[in-house]
């Protein structure tokens, strides 16, 4: 899932980093991924799910605009949107902080990512 998300975050404008974000005060997206099983059959996983959760950090001219390409751009590949909260603004570093939180559930038995087994 890292490298899958790796180059679907290529498509944006803006710099995407796993985990940290470098020293970079606006105009990226961090982000990281929780891995859990969702289905078992005969004592081995069939499906599993993963979160990922996105802190989209932008100046005001940029939130809406930015916002939307990252949830088009996870639409286009069949990630569900769970929950995105109000941006909250950081005064001192003057930009937004947008979190998101998208889901997918992929079929572990296929080895990598098709999109005719998302759900």
């Amino acid at each position: 899932m890292e490298q899958y998300l790796a180059q679907i975050f290529k498509e944006l404008p803006f710099p995407c980093y796993m985990t940290n974000r470098l020293n970079e005060t606006a105009n990226c997206m961090v982000y990281n991924i929780i891995e859990s099983p969702n289905s078992f059959c005969d004592d081995d996983e069939e499906l599993t799910t993963y979160e990922i959760m996105i802190m989209l950090y932008c100046r005001a001219t940029e939130l809406m605009s930015y916002k939307y390409l990252v949830k088009n751009l996870l639409k286009k590949y069949k990630f569900k949107k769970v929950t995105i909260p109000v941006a909250i603004y950081d005064k001192d570093l003057e930009f937004y902080q947008q979190a998101m939180q998208y889901r997918i559930t992929v079929d572990v038995n296929l080895g990598h990512i098709d999109e005719e087994e998302i759900t």
